[in-house]
């Protein structure tokens, strides 16, 4: 009998363990399931005309430089974005050289807000090379985010573009836009830290020049949202004259600077520079991104087209990076919210590395000449899973969340689950393992 008794307290014991075993096994299975939700940052949807005659643009460049073993980099080097014809092979255009560019902890960027390499060039038709010190990392479009590059043993990770072409000429050589000469938008993002769910009272201002000149416009943003560390604003929004102030004349000698809560401004920015940083009232800025592209009709050539890209970071709620290929769908409407979808198109595999992703498929222009592409607004669906809000253009640090049921394929297993649950309670004394645990 004492035999007996030692046994059956030995399989209560192995059957509480099971059970205990069991109920974490269906906490952590149906909390992999249920945490379906996406977040996305460092959103923007970019698009900017091609041109082709008389042209010139500011060049703004930014990203993350590693050796081929995954390494930071940090130096000094001459970097190069060269123009080409093809993907690989093809014929040389024209190039931009940033001399001296300092790499720091693997972080760079470069800016010149007066470039003519792409003089006569349609830059929907070409492709950029990026070079360090004379060697070829790839090539990608100009006007795309989050790009990773590898070649020449070097790896980029995270690679940026912004090129907006510059003169605004009414009846000269440069042709002219038909929503008028305030037909430029200035929108304004980065990552804060320091400043809770929101930033106060912050200030921009466009200067003439990088030093002294006139204030041509200051507008202040009572309080402006700060979602997982970043931020993003439209000018444009307070300002209704402000592609009036960015189109006077040529905008490479417009600068625009940050103050936040009272602080000190921040160092001028051109145009579509990348990668700026500055503290003020308390609250520290990093990858800064100024962004201010044309946005009517342009003649004499609306038929060179646009440029056009949307890109970010994807993650679980749980903060887990989305990696692998899923299907995207974008769909455009001419309003943020309500409105009429007037485009659509899905790309059946997307790739995701660590979060980052890149969407600019080819012979795909969704922006119709007639219309002021400021007031165009992106639906974005990564895999079946829907955001509730709608992106605009050139925003740059947008940020969109969503909550999704679970899937039905995620509620059949965790019904399978508790099912076995229910099996395994019934069995709690026997030695074999429960079918469950063996089928998953």
């Amino acid at each position: 009998m004492p035999h007996f008794n030692r046994f059956k307290r030995m399989q209560q014991v192995t059957g509480g363990r099971n059970i205990k075993f069991f109920i974490a096994f269906v906490l952590i299975v149906f909390s992999s399931f249920a945490h379906a939700d996406l977040a996305v940052d460092e959103l923007v949807f970019r698009t900017h005309y091609g041109a082709t005659n008389n042209q010139f643009r500011n060049l703004g460049i930014v990203g993350e430089l590693y050796s081929g073993g995954g390494i930071p980099t940090t130096g000094t080097f001459d970097v190069e974005i060269g123009i080409w014809d093809s993907q690989t092979g093809g014929n040389q255009l024209g190039s931009e050289t940033f001399a001296s560019v300092a790499v720091v902890a693997g972080e760079f960027s470069a800016h010149t807000p007066l470039s003519s390499a792409f003089d006569g060039i349609n830059i929907r038709d070409t492709f950029i090379s990026l070079s360090f010190d004379g060697t070829e990392v790839g090539r990608t479009s100009l006007n795309r985010a989050n790009d990773n590059l590898l070649g020449g043993g070097l790896e980029v990770k995270r690679f940026a573009t912004a090129s907006t072409f510059l003169d605004y000429s009414p009846g000269g050589p440069t042709g002219t836009f038909d929503s008028g000469p305030g037909a430029r938008t200035l929108k304004i993002g980065g990552r804060v830290t320091g400043a809770g769910e929101q930033l106060n009272n912050v200030v921009v201002r466009v200067h003439e020049g990088p030093t002294g000149g006139t204030i041509l416009l200051e507008e202040t943003f009572s309080t402006v949202d700060v979602t997982r560390g970043q931020f993003s604003l439209d000018v444009a929004e307070l300002a209704g004259s402000v592609g009036d102030v960015l189109s006077q004349d040529s905008t490479s000698n417009k600068y625009v600077t940050l103050s936040i809560d009272g602080g000190s401004e921040s160092q001028r920015m051109p145009l579509n520079e990348l990668g700026g940083e500055f503290t003020s009232g308390g609250v520290s800025v990093s990858d800064l991104q100024v962004l201010s592209a044309y946005r009517g009709d342009y003649e004499p050539t609306p038929d060179s087209g646009r440029t056009w890209n949307v890109s970010g970071v994807a993650m679980t709620d749980v903060g887990l990076p989305l990696d692998g290929s899923f299907p995207v769908e974008l769909s455009f409407y001419d309003a943020e919210t309500a409105g009429t979808e007037f485009a659509a198109i899905t790309i059946p595999s997307v790739s995701f590395d660590e979060g980052s992703f890149s969407i600019d498929p080819t012979d795909f222009d969704p922006i119709d000449a007639d219309l002021d592409f400021s007031q165009i607004f992106v639906e974005l669906e990564i895999d079946g899973m829907g955001f509730n809000e709608r992106i605009a253009v050139n925003a740059p640090f947008s940020t969109l969340g969503t909550v999704i049921a679970i899937p039905e394929a995620s509620v059949a297993a965790v019904w399978s689950l508790l099912c076995g649950g229910f099996l395994l309670r019934r069995r709690r004394g026997r030695k074999q393992t429960p079918p469950l645990l063996t089928s998953f």
